[in-house]
């Protein structure tokens, strides 16, 4: 007796894709991908960078220019540092002020540069569309929304790390205490910034692509990962692997140019002091050039995959 065909009705139904398949499963479009747009977004990715550098060098001289001449109104001396340093630890007042306004000035570094780094995943969802905004657009449609990242990720420190750490050390006192409790501490501290990293490794793509409020946008996040938990791990080992890949000629890169700077800064050093000043400012270009290729390589390479990843788990939602 010949053997029954089996009907397209009869036929067992395909396996729906999971997060796991989507993490395998998209290396070989994200390549494809990349053949024909890397270039492209690679000089955008620079061009992010390059405007992150330079907003954070811009808002630090201010910022610092701002705390000079708070603490010249204070009347400080500025006749050398431990005068000036001993002045404002001596002055209460004066240190409370200075506290505030390094803590200001950081939130608000933290604010204008992350507006304009997190230009980088519209940016990349845009060149899978065959369009670019901009930078400035872009990152003054988000400014508002990042400004809630920042706050709401400063007062998750504050609360998670910095109040144990403060109790910490209010245990100075009792040696053998203390140093029970700083193990405890560090493991804990590991354990929860593991934790929250992995957690929230979604929240910046909610906060900019699914234009969410900070918290909305973190909720989203630890939302989408524990309904994909084993397939995001896939897709973070990929990703790290990747990045690793990516990264270690960079690093063996950066040590052979500390290395070769070191000898030439010794050299420079014997001729005069203006040629060793000549060296480490050549070195420190170097570096930052070195960082800027770096930073704009990955994410040229990985935020396209990073996004097809997290935009098909987050449509099966």
């Amino acid at each position: 007796m010949p053997p029954v065909k089996k009907s397209p009705e009869n036929a067992p139904a395909a396996r729906p894709k999971d997060a796991v398949d989507s993490a395998l499963g998209l290396v070989g479009p994200t390549f494809e991908f990349l053949k024909a747009n890397f270039m492209s977004l690679f000089f955008k990715m620079l061009k992010v960078e390059l405007a992150v550098m330079l907003v954070n060098i811009g808002l630090m001289v201010l910022a610092g220019l701002v705390a000079a001449g708070m603490l010249a109104a204070a009347g400080a001396p500025f006749t050398s540092v431990n005068a000036l340093v001993n002045y404002v630890a001596g002055n209460r007042m004066l240190l409370a002020l200075v506290a505030i306004w390094a803590l200001v000035a950081e939130l608000a570094i933290a604010w204008m540069s992350n507006s304009i780094s997190f230009t980088a995943l519209p940016i990349v969802k845009e060149q899978f569309e065959g369009a670019y905004s901009g930078i400035w657009s872009l990152s003054g449609k988000m400014r508002l929304r990042v400004l809630g990242y920042i706050l709401l990720n400063f007062v998750i420190m504050v609360v998670f790390l910095g109040i144990p750490l403060l109790l910490l050390f209010l245990l100075l006192g009792h040696p053998n205490l203390f140093l029970i409790s700083l193990i405890v501490f560090a493991l804990y501290a590991t354990a929860f910034l593991l934790a929250y990293i992995f957690l929230s490794q979604f929240w910046r793509w909610e906060l900019t692509l699914g234009e969410k409020q900070a918290y909305e946008a973190l909720s989203a996040s630890v939302s989408l990962i524990r309904e994909n938990l084993f397939g995001v791990a896939v897709y973070d080992a990929v990703f790290v692997l990747s990045y690793l890949a990516l990264a270690v000629p960079f690093m063996l890169l950066a040590f052979g140019v500390s290395i070769l700077f070191s000898g030439l800064g010794l050299g420079a050093a014997l001729i005069s002091p203006l040629a060793y000043l000549a060296v480490m400012a050549a070195s420190a270009l170097v570096r930052v050039l070195l960082g800027l290729l770096d930073a704009s390589l990955s994410n040229s390479a990985l935020l396209p995959y990073t996004y097809s990843f997290w935009n098909g788990i987050r449509k099966k939602q």
